[in-house]
């Protein structure tokens, strides 16, 4: 699984971290783009947590084409995933990269500013 970090001066907030996983059938939302049809959301639970070398979080929110990327959310708007859609034997699963590997990546980015910053 890859990830791509990119950080830009856009003039907003990002959205919060939770403090910790939702629990499996938490309600979770997960937001993508659909390219023309702008923001999209779908509702669903946390069915399970998987692991095989690489961590993952499995979802009952439906996420299509232009979900991938964007947050999984918890019902206080926190983000406790990132989509992310598998295809296993023909049949398409939602899953969500968990928070503690997104918060992985938010302490290498930030590692790696102070690296360059410091050069």
């Amino acid at each position: 699984m890859d990830i791509c970090a990119v950080t830009a001066q856009l003039g907003m907030e990002p959205l919060r971290l939770a403090d910790q996983l939702p629990q499996k059938w938490d309600p979770v939302t997960a937001a993508g783009f659909l390219q023309g049809k702008g923001i999209l959301t779908s509702r669903g639970i946390v069915t399970g947590f998987q692991y095989d070398g690489v961590a993952r979080m499995e979802t009952s929110a439906e996420t299509i084409p232009g979900f991938s990327g964007g947050p999984v959310l918890n019902d206080q708007g926190e983000v406790v995933g990132m989509s992310v859609t598998r295809s296993i034997n023909e049949v398409v699963r939602s899953y969500s990269v968990p928070l503690q590997e997104l918060r992985n990546l938010v302490g290498r980015v930030a590692f790696l500013r102070r690296m360059r910053e410091s050069a």
